[in-house]
């Protein structure tokens, strides 16, 4: 039996798990399983793309097995940043995630969230104020670098994230988050 067929996650995210505990998922390794003992092609033009194409379909989507045959994977630059030293390596568009993830950690980095206390009413106000300036950037940036221009190097710029941070207040909300200029 190969890696992939033993494939599991150290859990410690569930309420139900505790740090330590073992999330087996069989039915992951049954389908990644013949993936290693063949190769990816088995995934792309064997049953496994019949049986998501067919699943799909049978919830209402308009996949095919050749949407997945035909599929090309585009290797894309993740996108980076850091929070309080960490470096944060993350998925670049078109998914919009890591680039708003980043973006919202690096407008909370001027707070003490260690100071302002464990999901206290402080720390959820800059938490709730750094997604609403984050999100309102994501929708008037974001899409598909195949066919937009996204100011990625703005977004994530110091000086245009300072000048977004100092929108959030302790002693007030931002409310409707309009978007920030970062292509300047």
């Amino acid at each position: 039996m190969g890696n992939l067929a033993r494939y599991i996650i150290r859990a410690s995210f569930s309420q139900e798990r505790k740090t330590g505990d073992l999330l087996v998922q069989k039915d992951l390794a049954n389908t990644l399983q013949p993936i290693a003992e063949n190769d990816p092609n088995y995934y792309y033009r064997g049953p496994i793309a019949k049986a998501v194409a067919d699943i799909v379909k049978a919830r209402g989507g308009p996949m095919e097995t050749s949407d997945i045959q035909t599929y090309e994977v585009k290797w894309r630059t993740p996108v980076t940043g850091s929070y309080r030293g960490w470096d944060i390596v993350s998925m670049p568009p078109p998914s919009s995630g890591g680039l708003t993830m980043i973006q919202m950690l690096m407008l909370m980095e001027r707070f003490d969230i260690g100071d302002l206390g464990h999901n206290s009413a402080d720390t959820l106000h800059v938490m709730i104020e750094a997604m609403h300036l984050a999100y309102a950037d994501r929708g008037d940036y974001m899409g598909d670098a195949d066919f937009i221009e996204i100011p990625m190097k703005g977004l994530l710029n110091p000086k245009y994230v300072a000048t977004r941070s100092a929108l959030i207040q302790m002693d007030s909300t931002i409310g409707e988050a309009a978007p920030g200029d970062p292509w300047a």
